[in-house]
């Protein structure tokens, strides 16, 4: 299935993006038409769980920070700024190294402002307890995504009960 969209007057092609997951039947590995429950399997990445076997779906939307890299870049370029200051001071050495001082300090600066201005990293997770208690969780960086698998597991976990 593909729609028709227009751009700059003409016309292009998209193609529905293909979901992560899959609910499939394990004698056959088809999509399932009509087929019993006790057959159908969720696979998603490279994991491969009976429908059967999910006794409780949760949605979950953790937020992260991802600024280890940034404030990595801060401290070493803080170091090097202090190095140098150290050098030209302490050791006495020509008050040109001053420039890799302030080299430095600049660009620890601008890593220090990149970890401020850095926004949180959303994703949505459903996770999925086992009958034996074991924890699956799906992620995916899309609201809809999870929510359709969500309504898809519960739909098939009324008709088991």
């Amino acid at each position: 299935m593909s729609e028709a969209e227009t751009f700059a007057g003409k016309v292009v092609a998209s193609a529905a993006k293909p979901f992560a997951w899959r609910i499939v039947n394990n004698a056959c590995g088809q999509p399932p038409p009509h087929v019993s429950l006790a057959n159908l399997d969720l696979e998603f990445g490279k994991t491969s769980i009976p429908i059967t076997a999910i006794s409780a779906i949760a949605p979950r939307e953790p937020m992260d920070w991802d600024v280890a890299g940034q404030f990595f870049n801060f401290v070493i370029y803080m170091i090097l700024a202090g190095f140098f200051c150290y050098v030209v001071f302490g050791l006495g050495w020509r008050w040109q190294f001053l420039f890799g001082t302030a080299l430095f300090a600049g660009v620890s600066l601008m890593a220090l402002a990149d970890v401020i201005t850095t926004r949180k990293v959303g994703f949505y997770q459903l996770v999925m307890k086992t009958a034996g208690g074991k924890e699956l969780a799906y992620t995916t960086s899309s609201e809809q995504d999870r929510d359709l698998l969500a309504s898809e597991l519960r739909q098939r976990m009324r008709r088991l009960a």
